[in-house]
């Protein structure tokens, strides 16, 4: 067998195999004498009709069994001669359909498609000098990174000696009503986290809560986005 391998592009490629006509006819007689023993042709007791009545019979048949044997083989055998790895299975083309019709007299051709990754090829980047940017760190950027990590590594302890202090993390359950405009549906929620201060508390539930202890109730009303809401 002998193969050519062709750059169609960086990422296709093109193999012309040759199989010699000696391999072909080995292999179109190895299935010729297969079908010979199971051939069942009227006229003859299976299995001794003749290799010429048998091949003309099974014309069809026999060859397409010697094309699924001989291709993917020398398909498989040149892509590992060229070093190909392929990306999907190739495209199979037979370009003498003369070397079907005299099988065993002349070679077979074929040509095979490959899709194939492009071949990357590295440039200089050895001794490449390259300017690192540095920005210095004052103190207020190591406190903010400390103050971050012990509100993070914190954990919530309860306080029953003392009421609610700004800072505290209150858990609180809240009823209450829209009052203008009234709303159909009252509001409740439990075992809400409210820190007393905090940036995203309203300052009016700040003031209302502080000082407050376990288990004590407290009526308020806040006013939110222009509506009126009473909180108890």
């Amino acid at each position: 067998m002998r193969t050519e391998l062709v750059d169609i592009s960086a990422t296709r490629k093109e193999i012309k195999i040759d199989i010699d006509a000696t391999e072909v006819r080995a292999e179109y007689d190895r299935v010729s004498n297969r079908y010979m023993k199971i051939a069942a042709i009227p006229g003859f007791r299976p299995g001794r009709a003749p290799s010429s009545v048998v091949r003309r019979h099974y014309k069809n048949e026999i060859r397409s069994e010697v094309l699924r044997e001989l291709l993917p083989q020398a398909v498989a055998g040149a892509i590992e001669e060229h070093k190909l790895n392929p990306l999907a299975e190739p495209d199979i083309h037979l370009e003498n359909t003369d070397g079907l019709e005299k099988i065993g007299e002349q070679p077979l051709l074929i040509h095979a498609q490959v899709e194939v990754l492009p071949e990357v090829k590295l440039g200089e980047y050895k001794g490449i000098e390259v300017t690192r940017r540095t920005r210095p760190i004052g103190d207020e950027e190591v406190d903010l990174v400390v103050e971050t990590l012990r509100q993070d590594s914190a954990s919530l302890r309860a306080v029953e000696d003392r009421g609610a202090q700004l800072g505290d993390t209150v858990t609180t359950t809240f009823h209450g009503k829209f009052v203008d405009p009234p709303a159909a549906e009252d509001i409740n929620v439990e075992d809400v986290e409210v820190v007393l201060g905090g940036p995203h508390v309203l300052p009016e539930m700040t003031d209302n809560l502080l000082g407050v202890t376990p288990d004590e109730e407290r009526s308020f009303t806040l006013n939110i986005r222009k509506t009126s809401t009473r909180v108890g």
